[in-house]
Formats: C-alpha cells, structure tokens, sequence
C-alpha cells in the first residue's frame, strides 16, 4: 500500500523523481489545514509547516524545542516566492553594487539557505520574539531555501505559499 495511515500519522510513499505526484496532494491539504510534516529535501529530512498557520508554527516549535526567538527557515518553490516573501537578491544598479541575483540563479534550486531580509508579506509569526501574547520584533532577515529536490517541489508547487522549516536531527545507533 502506498498510503498508510496509523495513530494520526500519514505516510506517503512516491516515486522520488516525484512522477506520481498526484500522491502528495493529501501531504499538501494536510499542510493547507494547520499540520506540521516530515518531508524530504536535496540535503535532509525537515519538519515543515504552512508558513500562513500561527498554530502550526507554534506546533513545530513545540516538537523541536526551539524558543520562538531562534530563526525558522523558509523553503520556497520559486524566486518569485522569495521575491514575495523577502526584500529578493540585490539584482544591481551599474554602479558598482553586484547582481547577486543573477549569480544566485545558477545555483538554485540547490542546497544553499541564503539569509535575505524578511518582506512585510511574511506573516509576523514566523519572526517574532516571546509568547504569542509579546510584541513583535520589528522584521528581521529569513533563511531562504529553493530545494533540488522533485519531492519537495512538487509539495511546494501544491502550497500556495512556502513552508516554514527546520532539520530533522536522525540520530544512528549502531548495535555491536
């Protein structure tokens, strides 16, 4: 069975060239719908979540044990989302100040987070300080990740938004 699911947990399992994405839909409605997943990137597993559901945030901070003043990563699908959601690579002016974006786009999607600055369209959530009760910090930078993988892309592709994110530490036992 490709699909299972057991004590609230649903697994999916896909063609990782990402052909039968068609299988991945339920991963992005849950996302949609406030849960927080396991999904693969180019480098590693991360736990992810719908950037737009302060719940699921919340959630995902909770499962990793990380204070809401440690910075959460975004993966985007496309430049146009890190256009969105951050100020965007410096494209240049012809006055000296490099086109970082056209050095970047060779490189991505890859494995790379390039920290850019937070745009107003990224919701508060996902950069404040404190409890859900404190103020919030005034906007802060983001990493940014557009990972080479069909898996996640094609996840991506589905949300109309990026996913917050953060590594999932696997730990190995070797048993003698």
């Amino acid at each position: 069975m490709d699909n299972e699911q057991e004590d609230g947990l649903v697994y999916i399992e896909a063609d990782p060239s990402a052909s039968d994405s068609w299988k991945l839909e339920p991963i992005a409605n849950l996302l949609k719908q406030g849960a927080v997943g396991v999904i693969p990137t180019d480098t590693m597993y991360a736990i992810v979540c719908d950037l737009r559901s302060q719940s699921a945030i919340e959630r995902l901070r909770r499962i990793k044990n990380i204070e809401a003043s440690k910075p959460l990563s975004i993966l985007c699908h496309s430049f146009r989302d890190i256009d969105k959601y951050t100020a965007g690579f410096p494209r240049g002016d012809g006055q000296g100040h490099a086109n970082l974006f056209k050095a970047v786009k060779h490189y991505l999607p890859g494995p790379y987070t390039f920290i850019l600055i937070a745009s107003k369209e990224l919701p508060k959530q996902c950069i404040r300080f404190g409890t859900s009760s404190a103020k919030y910090a005034s906007r802060k930078n983001v990493g940014v990740r557009m990972p080479d993988d069909a898996i996640c892309q094609a996840i991506l592709k589905e949300m109309d938004a990026p996913l917050i994110c953060t590594r999932v530490l696997i730990l190995l036992l070797m048993v003698v």
